[in-house]
């Protein structure tokens, strides 16, 4: 066992006794030097000491301290992409150090680079960064890393009627048609991620059809060879690309034109209507570069109908038209009310939500079993009027929004909003509703009077 002691002299601990007598020692030196012994140590002063060779089996074996006096890596600067990484290498001099050879590897950066206890330095975003190499003795030597990041490319082609597949653009370019009144009857979008992991995910409401499961790289959605329309597109991205990049997109719409830009799985288009999409231009921007509209999308949420005296079922009206007459004197006389395209409201799932209603029936009262999505409420055939009405929603769209409505009264008019199942309409007067108007609204937006929604007479 060697030991350094100060003043030069290494002091070497024997395996056993040492004999007192100095020739029996029986050791040499690679190099002259001061030798000394006690009972149970070799005490040897030599600055320049390398080894001892040709000892006897009293003494362990051993070498003398050589320390780190270098170190130097295979490249002192290095540039690299994001997700990639590149293996530095250090070296030691001198190579027979006695010190452990042990490398301590660290990034000044680590949001732009790190490295492992090997020396495998990996791009994490673009910037600079320091690989520093670090010995056992403290001496270091660094690396001055660049991160490039290579930005992501997107494509996309349109199916239009009459003409087919058009040929691939990027960048906000136009797809489609304008001013021709050709409808998109598919779509295809691909992405080169280039340095970022993900890829994009999209989907349309097709004619007939509604909407489509998502497809992601260069898969069609939509149809061909059936003339349906694609009527709106929701398009999103995964993985990485949705960390650093926004999709945005706008469509062109038969009767609307171009709508407002939409973004991040929103729904770009329009439902209800039946218009047809005639363009899309879609586009990557850097995360949180780009503001949107609010008219990305046009559609109707509460759809209803009535029957009216005399007239019979009227057309559908949607979100707060009026459906019924004024000034005609005709009593309404039944109902229906459904929630349409729910996937537009704010592009959350509502899938478990409805509205349910009930009427007062003139010699009837109150229903006594609410209706909902598209039942009816009141009767035909009976020239019965309704005189008032309660109209509720369910699931989670209830903790979000209000169903709000108004009716029309004989001798009152138009009376006050009510919403959420209170009472619009009157009772007790033997008053015919002549019309209602419905609406969905984020909740708390308006306010409303009960008292002033619904007389009672006293």
């Amino acid at each position: 066992m060697l030991e350094n002691l100060s003043n030069g002299w290494i002091k070497i601990q024997s395996d056993g006794p040492l004999s007192t007598n100095r020739s029996t020692r029986n050791f040499t030196s690679t190099a002259a030097g001061t030798y000394s012994y006690s009972r149970d140590y070799v005490y040897i002063q030599n600055t320049n000491f390398k080894s001892i060779v040709n000892y006897d089996k009293y003494y362990s074996p051993g070498s003398a301290i050589i320390p780190i006096t270098g170190v130097t890596l295979s490249s002192t600067s290095l540039s690299i992409n994001r997700n990639s990484t590149s293996k530095l290498t250090a070296t030691i001099t001198p190579t027979n150090t006695t010190n452990s050879k042990t490398i301590t590897w660290s990034s000044s950066d680590t949001n732009v680079a790190t490295v492992d206890s090997n020396g495998n330095v990996k791009g994490i975003n673009a910037g600079k960064a320091t690989i520093t190499a670090t010995t056992s003795n403290g001496l270091s030597t660094t690396c001055a890393l660049t991160v490039n990041a290579v930005a992501p490319k997107l494509s996309y082609s349109t199916h239009v009627q009459s003409i087919g597949w058009q040929s691939y653009v990027g960048d906000g370019t136009t797809s489609g048609t304008v001013g021709q009144s050709l409808r998109i009857e598919g779509l295809k979008l691909d992405v080169d991620p280039g340095t970022y992991s993900g890829t994009i995910e999209y989907r349309s409401q097709v004619q007939t059809y509604g909407w489509q499961d998502w497809v992601t790289d260069n898969q069609i959605t939509g149809t061909t060879g059936e003339a349906k329309r694609l009527e709106a597109i929701q398009i999103r991205l995964t993985g990485e690309l949705a960390q650093y990049f926004d999709v945005v997109y706008r469509v062109h719409v038969q009767h609307f034109g171009w709508l407002e830009w939409a973004k991040n799985g929103e729904s770009a288009g329009s439902a209800t209507y039946g218009y047809r999409m005639e363009a899309i231009e879609v586009k990557l921007v850097p995360k949180g570069t780009f503001t949107t509209g609010t008219n990305s999308y046009e559609s109707r949420n509460v759809k209803y109908n009535t029957h009216v005296q005399s007239f019979g079922w009227q057309a559908y009206a949607y979100d707060g038209e009026l459906s019924g007459t004024v000034g005609l004197a005709k009593r309404l006389e039944a109902l229906t009310l459904s929630l349409t395209d729910l996937g537009s409201v704010d592009n959350l799932d509502y899938s478990n939500s409805g509205i349910t209603y009930r009427s007062h029936v003139q010699k009837i009262g109150w229903e006594t079993t609410w209706k909902s999505n598209g039942q009816t409420s009141g009767t035909t055939g009976k020239g019965l009027r309704l005189e008032a009405v309660q109209i509720k929603l369910t699931g989670d769209l209830a903790a979000k929004y209000d169903i709000v409505y108004r009716v029309h009264v004989q001798h009152f008019g138009w009376l006050e909003w009510a919403k959420n199942g209170e009472s619009a309409g009157s009772e007790g007067f033997g008053y015919r509703m002549e019309a209602i108007e419905i609406k969905l609204v984020p909740k708390g937006t308006i306010t409303t009077n009960t008292a002033a929604a619904f007389k009672i007479a006293v």
